[in-house]
């Protein structure tokens, strides 16, 4: 193990750059051989799938990355408990964060949300503005508060690391 970490320590960030960069490439490349000719409506490049390859791909980084995460993690945790505690209280701030901010969030339909996507109405109910309501759009809204206060977390910790730098000189 300490020699796939010398690997990792050495070569890591060329890896990461190197398969962002080749995959960013190959979305580029399939997104213009498989564009339309002309000005086409936002329905017909749907249906093309001319970015599915970019949105997968992402989505795999995202997911291997979870899985190796949990896996060191509860490597980490099997050999050191005690160490492990300060990270499980973190994961446990993050996933109450969560909730509440899931919690916050109303789902309420706009006329824009609607004329941009009117599968978002539920079935069987009337769209009235404001009134009514999308689990799907409640499930983002809570997530793009999460973004939010995750955004608003690292900069205030940016801000207090840069400050508790000038204070130690």
């Amino acid at each position: 193990m300490t020699g796939l970490y010398q690997f990792l320590k050495k070569y890591g960030v060329g890896i990461g750059f190197g398969v962002g960069t080749l995959l960013a490439f190959l979305t580029y490349l399939f997104i213009l051989i498989g564009f339309p000719e002309g000005q086409p409506t936002k329905k017909e490049l749907y249906e093309y799938n001319i970015f599915d390859f970019g949105i997968i791909s992402s989505q795999w980084l995202v997911y291997i990355a979870v899985f190796l995460v949990l896996v060191f993690f509860i490597k980490q945790a099997v050999e050191d408990p005690q160490g492990s505690i300060k990270p499980l209280a973190g994961i446990g701030i993050l996933v109450v964060v969560y909730f509440i901010t899931q919690g916050m969030s109303d789902g309420v339909l706009t006329l824009d949300m609607v004329r941009s996507n009117s599968d978002l109405i539920p079935e069987g109910e009337v769209f009235e503005a404001g009134v009514t309501t999308s689990e799907d759009v409640a499930f983002s809204d809570g997530l793009i508060k999460f973004g939010y206060f995750m955004l608003g977390t690292a900069i205030l910790s940016w801000l207090l690391g840069l400050v508790y730098g000038v204070v130690k000189q």
